[in-house]
This record gives C-alpha cells, structure tokens and sequence, in this order.
C-alpha cells in the first residue's frame, strides 16, 4: 500500500509539473489560528470533528513557540473529558498531551500539572499503563521536576506496577523511577520510598529478562550514588546485587555498585559485611546467591574492592566453614577458591589462627568429597589441590605459621601424583634416636611411604632417609631397634629393580653392624630377594640353579639366561645379570673384615644362604 501510494503522490506531481502547475503544499494544522484548533477540540463540538483534530495535532510538527500558559491551559481543559471514552480516544488523547508536554512543560504552571497527574491518576491502569507512563515522564522531564508531586508520585507508581507487569511496561517505570530516586529521593513519602526499592531489589533476584534487570541496576545506582542508602533496606540490595553478580552480563556492573556502596558510610559497610556473612551461613540460600556472597566478601576482604576497614579473615573464614558442611559443591569450589586467594596474596600477614581455619575448611571439604556416594566435580578436586599446593608452598618458603604437623597430616590424606618430598623431609627430621617416639614415626614413615606407596622416586627417598636413620643409630648404639624397619622389607615381590637394589645395599649396611637374631633376620630378606630375582622369577624351571660355591670375586660374570619378571601386571624382560649387585651386596657381608663380623658370624650368615634352594654364583 505505500509503494502504491508513493508511486501515485509521484506520478500525480509529475503531471502536475508538466502541466506546469504549482505542487499542492499540506498546510499544518498548528499554522490555523490557535483559537481555531481550541474551537474544534471543545466539548461542544461533535466527538468526530475533536477526534479528527486530535489526529491531525498529533501527526502534525511539534506545537509553535507562540504557544502561551493560558493556550495549553485551554487545551488541556477541551481535551480532559476525551481521558474517559473509549479505548482508542483514550490513547489519542494521551499521545496529544505527551507531545504537548515534551514541546510545552516549562510553560505550564503548577496548578495545570497537577491536574494533569490528578486525571492520569484516575485512569484505568490495565491497558493503558504503558501510555500513562509516557505522559507521566514527559509531564516530570523523565523524574527531574516533579514541581509538588512528591508526595504521591510514589504511591501513584507502586499503583502502576501490576499494570506494568501484564503491558510489558517495566523498564518505562524504572526508568522513570531512575530520574525520580536521582533527583529527588529526599522528598518522597518514606513508605513508598521503601516499598519501591524493595520492588526493584526483588526484581534483580526472580526476573528473567536482562533488559529488566540493567534497568533494575540503574535505579540502585541512583540510589546509592546518591548515598541514599538506609539499614531498613540494606539487607535486599546485598541480596540482588550478590544474586546478579553471578550473572556474567552484569558482574562488572555489580562491581561497581557494591565499591560504591561501601563509600556510602563506615556504618553501612560494617552492616554489609554482617549481611553477607549471614547469608553464607543460611543454608535455605540458593547456591548462587552464597556463591555470590563468597566473592563479594572474599574481594572486600583480600581482593580487588577497596573498604574503609576491610574486614579481618578470622571474620570471615568461619562462615565459610560453616557454608562447606553444607554439601554444595558449586560453594564450597568457589570458597576454596577464594581461600586460595588469600594464601596467595595475604601469605605473608596470615596468622596461626587463620592457618588452622582454612586447614579445617579444607580438611571439611575433603571429608565431604569422600562420604559422597557420587564422583565429586573436577573443579572441585582441582580446588582443594590448589588449596593443598599452595599451603604446603608456604611452608617450603617459610611463610606457614600454622600447625606444621597438620599440614603434613592433610598432605598424606590426600597425596595425588604430589611430590612427597617435602613431607619425607619434614618427617626425616623426627627419626633421630634421641627424640621421643621416633620408632613410631618411622613405622608410619615405613608404612605410608614405602609398604603403601607405588612411585618408585619417593620409596627411594625412603632409603636414603633410613641410610641417616641407620647412621644415627650406629652413633647411638641403638642398631637393633631397627629390626621395625626390617620387617617391612619383606614380600618384595613386586619392587622394581632400582628399588631391590638399594633395598639389598641397605640390609647389607645393616646386616655389617648387626649379630645374633637380628642377623639371621637380615639374612633371611636377602636370602628371599635371592630366590626372587633368580629362581622364582616367571620363566624359570623353579628349581635349584647349582653353580661354583660362593668364591670373594667382584668381578663373576653374569648368568646368559633371561627371565621376565612381573611388577605391577607388567611382563618386564629382565637378565639373570639382576643378581649381580645381590651377590656383590652378599660378598660384602659375608667377607667383611674380622673387626665388623666375627667368624662365627660370617659361619651363620653362609650356611643360611648354602642351605636355601640358591647358591648365587
């Protein structure tokens, strides 16, 4: 139809030019004499004629400037009945006074401007909500003068919003609850100043559409750029600004507004920060409202947020601890997170209480992932690693004031593909004779570091450390107390060669420096390592393999056979020539200087191993 209607209006002025006629020139309505267009709008006029002038005014150029008080005075009054018809008039009418009023506020005098809000407060706010917003906007300059409304231009929008909800009118109202918070929030009536910011508070928390939450955020930064901020209402702005912060559209806008609201006052930010602790602890919270809490406080505390008096970690962390035991994963991730953090920047100022209570965070979060029934999530793990790395980083700088005993207690609890060195060494400094309990420790150390352990690296730390243990206790006369030790050499099965190797180097050590009982025993583990890696191995016949008698010479050579050996369900070739460093180790013994081994003792050691099924060549 307007292609049409455009190629007619064209062809019709080209025969007009070729006919050499003037072009016909629409004469605005505004260019008719004022009293005229009065005239034609008054009430005694046909509804017809007064619609079809309101028709043309609205389609027509904004009003001239000539335009005088008592003119728009006249005007409004012709067209205040046409607010009350039908539903089309209705919306003409309303078009007519917005455009009116965007053109010719400032002429308008207080009187005419509460008249106006009066009737637009006497509409029907279903369908025309959206219409009376525009009106009421253009009649405050979008919220800037409100020119004696202040008093129930509150009230007047609380009234609005269910209309506004059903029309899709929303942003128009915050927008223009926007200008009105920015402008003149001192003046308005405190209960509905109250009820509305409530309002726009649980819209950043339930709504779905992100053109209403950005609108919502705008009305809370004039609120609280303007410092307009009071306890009664703290708690609801904690909780959309720490529900919307969650949001990525919106996280840095939220930034913003929580560093502002910390400038508001020193007493606002000490609430605040008791809001959000109560929250973390408040189990009924939805996981992203306490997650949102966690990084807010957690910035405040040590992060990117600047606070008048930040407030101290030993605040904080407990409800932390409190907010793991719940079981959300997604929380306690973002909590571990945030804890590590801290370590990171804060390492250095961290005390001993502080340590013990992200130890416990930490120790929680581990017992939770264990008694789930289900896999725990890989940012999770790799959370409480990163936690785990970072602590026992510390410690290897010198900058955990903790509880050292613990850490490493939390380190074997969860040891991963970690290198355990730091933890051996820390462990190698309680296994000297003279300190008390150090048997005990060296079991343990036994047990968690070599019986349990499968990573070659770290059982051979293991022999090292006990080559200092057995020097030591050579110094001290205490060689026999080792036989604790001895007993966990037994079943080497499955031990890679590097492992037997330095086993049967430290046994013999031991064996040089032991007699009686102690002896036998030594020579009992060497005896069984024997029979492992040369009769018993997978390939063999199994039975005795006789060569030449056990003769003082280094240099014998190897058996040429091969047999494969399997460690950890891996068939691995290795050559008889494995029993090399074995009967080195055995020569050694057995061939010691009369000052270390007495003859009676070389006699024992010799007829245990002859009278085996082995006769090592």
């Amino acid at each position: 139809m307007t292609d049409k209607a455009s190629a007619s209006t064209s062809l019709g002025q080209k025969i007009r030019e070729w006919a050499g006629l003037k072009p016909v020139v629409a004469r605005p309505i505004w260019s008719q004499p004022l009293q005229s267009i009065v005239d034609q709008l008054s009430v005694n006029n046909e509804l017809s004629i007064r619609v079809q002038c309101l028709q043309n005014l609205s389609s027509d150029f904004l009003p001239p400037t000539t335009l005088d008080n008592m003119t728009i005075e006249s005007l409004w009054k012709s067209v205040r009945d046409l607010l009350q018809l039908d539903r089309s008039t209705r919306h003409l009418t309303m078009t007519f006074l917005q455009q009116l009023l965007e053109a010719k506020r400032d002429e308008l005098t207080p009187l005419n401007r509460t008249s106006i809000f009066e009737a637009l407060r006497a509409q029907e706010l279903g369908e025309d909500s959206s219409l009376v917003l525009d009106v009421l906007s253009a009649l405050t300059r979008g919220g800037a003068e409100l020119g004696f409304l202040e008093k129930h231009i509150g009230a007047f929008i609380q009234d609005l919003l269910p209309a506004c909800l059903t029309q899709k009118s929303l942003v128009k109202m915050l927008h223009l609850l926007e200008g009105i918070f920015t402008h003149h929030f001192a003046l308005l009536d405190p209960s509905s100043t109250h009820d509305l910011i409530l309002l726009v508070c649980h819209l950043c928390l339930k709504s779905c559409e992100m053109e209403d939450i950005q609108a919502g955020l705008a009305v809370l930064r004039a609120l609280i750029t303007e410092k307009n901020v009071n306890q009664e209402y703290l708690t609801n702005i904690v909780l959309a600004l720490s529900t919307t912060i969650m949001i990525d559209q919106f996280h840095g806008q939220c930034m913003e507004l929580f560093q502002s609201l910390l400038r508001v006052s020193l007493v606002i930010e000490y609430a605040t920060v008791a809001t959000l602790t109560k929250l973390i602890e408040d189990k009924r919270n939805p996981d992203n409202l306490t997650r949102g809490c966690v990084y807010l406080i957690s910035h405040m505390s040590w992060g990117t947020l600047v606070a008048v008096s930040p407030p101290s970690p030993i605040y904080i962390i407990p409800s932390f601890l409190q907010a793991t035991t719940f079981g959300h994963n997604n929380v306690t991730t973002d909590i571990l997170f945030s804890l590590n953090m801290l370590i990171l920047r804060k390492r250095s100022e961290l005390s001993s209480p502080i340590w013990d209570l992200i130890m416990d965070v930490w120790q929680t979060a581990l017992e939770l992932t264990h008694d789930s029934d289900s896999e725990p999530p890989e940012g999770l793990r790799r959370a409480i690693e990163d936690v785990l790395n970072s602590m026992e980083k510390c410690f290897s700088e010198d900058e955990f004031e903790g509880d050292v005993d613990r850490l490493f207690d939390l380190i074997e609890a969860s040891p991963g593909d970690r290198d355990m060195t730091i933890a051996l060494n820390y462990k190698a400094q309680n296994l000297h004779p003279s300190i008390s309990g150090w048997l005990d420790n060296l079991a343990d150390m036994m047990l968690r570091y070599f019986k349990e352990e499968y990573r070659e690296e770290i059982k051979m730390r293991v022999l090292q450390v006990l080559e200092d243990v057995l020097a030591s206790c050579i110094q001290m006369k205490q060689v026999e107390d080792l036989k604790v030790v001895v007993s966990f050499f037994g079943g080497l099965d499955a031990e890679t060669p590097n492992v037997l190797d330095a086993t049967v180097k430290l046994l013999v050590k031991v064996g040089m420096v032991s007699s009686g009982t102690f002896l036998s025993t030594v020579c009992d583990i060497l005896v069984t390592i024997v029979k492992y890696l040369y009769i018993k191995s997978p390939g063999t016949s199994g039975g005795p393999l006789r060569k030449s008698p056990l003769r003082r010479s280094s240099s014998m050579e190897p058996p040429r056979q091969t047999v494969s050996i399997d460690l950890k369900n891996e068939a691995i070739p290795v050559g008889l020539n494995r029993c090399q460093p074995v009967a080195d180790a055995l020569i050694t013994l057995f061939f010691s200087p009369p000052s270390t081994l007495s003859r009676g003792q070389r006699h024992l050691c010799f007829t245990k191993t002859c009278s085996s099924d082995a006769i090592v060549t």
